[in-house]
């Protein structure tokens, strides 16, 4: 009953009163919904591919028609590797690959692939067309070892993977293909990065409260009242937990029912995960104030700790553009886990094939709110 009292006096405390409405429920919710109407597009914008076939196989000329084949690629033919650099460095193509000598007859002797795509920068729709060269020569990689597999001598491979193409070509023998995180909302990634963003910040002037207590001696005076001390502990993470909860509970209602952004997860669904990402919020908070006594200098910081883990965890972008040690960084920030979590269940998987993000983000608590425990002592040390 003690550690509800402390709960709720914190909720009053943080929301209680007209500039803790505005700055905790009401401004959130208005700068999420113009981030929503403005991430929240649904548009296909066409990219110009320049490429230079050296090749002179068929699989060169395959590879080629196949990206021809996708509505927002616009297709032009290079004369040389010169030319074909030339016009991404100019502009006048967005990306460019070059298909070098014995494409195929590599492919078909299993040795090394040389295909080379260049561009300007690295971003989301080139790491796309790069998932899309690299799937379809996986493609023909396997079509062969298959024949290989029907043919011992290997004889006839050639011929038959001709006849393969020319059926494919025809539309006898057709693929599907599915577009890179096709079944995910256009800009979750972006709405739910910067709604987590908002959750810790809400989380980290939580516990600032509890440091502005400690130095005003209120925490003192609590400690000196007749109840023990895990109630006191208890009330104050009740709190911030409750005042998080609701922040989020706000967000999602207005987003999802008032605005009708849907975010491709149940309600209940995305609640749990944004509610185990607050826990793990609370444990960096507290982290950080647990080594930071002086409230001033706790505000200064804290957008040098929210915003590079929001930028390493995909909250602005997605992981799969960042180079690779940036991408083994993100393991580390609970803003990777829970960003990944979501767009696997907007992809249709369940609970349980995300229970290793929810373990993660429980430890990420457990460990950092342990660590943190000294903020919740009644003096500063």
């Amino acid at each position: 009953m003690n550690s509800v009292i402390i709960a709720l006096n914190m909720l009053k405390r943080m929301i209680g009163t007209i500039k803790g409405f505005l700055t905790i429920i009401l401004i959130p919710v208005i700068v999420m919904t113009v981030i929503i109407f403005i991430f929240d597009r649904d548009y296909t914008e066409n990219y110009t591919i320049a490429y230079l076939n050296l090749d002179g196989g068929l699989l060169g000329e395959e590879l080629i028609h196949n990206l021809s084949s996708f509505s927002e690629y616009e297709i032009l033919a290079a004369q040389d590797v010169e030319e074909v650099k030339e016009w991404v460095a100019d502009g006048k193509a967005n990306y460019a690959i070059a298909i070098h000598k014995d494409f195929t007859q590599n492919l078909f002797n299993g040795k090394s692939i040389n295909v080379t795509l260049y561009q300007l920068n690295q971003n989301a729709e080139s790491f796309a067309l790069k998932q899309r060269l690299d799937l379809r020569i996986n493609q023909f990689a396997q079509s062969i070892k298959q024949l290989k597999q029907i043919d011992g001598n290997g004889v006839s491979i050639q011929p038959a993977m001709e006849s393969l193409m020319e059926q494919v070509n025809k539309n006898q023998v057709s693929a599907v293909y599915t577009k890179f995180n096709e079944n995910v909302k256009p800009g979750l990634n972006s709405i739910l990065g910067f709604m987590i963003m908002f959750l810790m910040g809400l989380i980290v002037s939580s516990v600032t409260l509890i440091l502005e207590d400690r130095a005003n001696q209120t925490m003192m005076r609590i400690y000196a009242a007749p109840i023990q001390r895990y109630e006191i502990v208890l009330g104050h993470f009740l709190g911030s937990f409750l005042i998080g909860s609701l922040q989020v509970i706000f967000l999602l209602m207005f987003t999802k029912y008032i605005v009708g952004f849907e975010y491709g997860v149940s309600f209940g669904k995305l609640l749990l995960i944004l509610l185990f990402f607050m826990l793990a919020s609370m444990g960096i908070a507290t982290a950080i104030a647990s080594t930071v006594n002086n409230i001033k200098i706790l505000s200064n910081i804290t957008p040098l700790i929210v915003v590079p883990t929001c930028m390493i965890g995909g909250c602005f972008w997605p992981i799969e553009i960042m180079p690779d040690f940036m991408q083994k960084l993100a393991n580390i920030v609970p803003q990777k886990w829970t960003i990944e979590a979501v767009e696997k269940m907007a992809m249709g998987q369940s609970l349980s094939d995300v229970s290793m993000h929810f373990l993660v983000l429980f430890l990420f608590a457990v460990i950092l709110i342990g660590f943190g425990s000294a903020v919740f002592k009644p003096v500063e040390t």
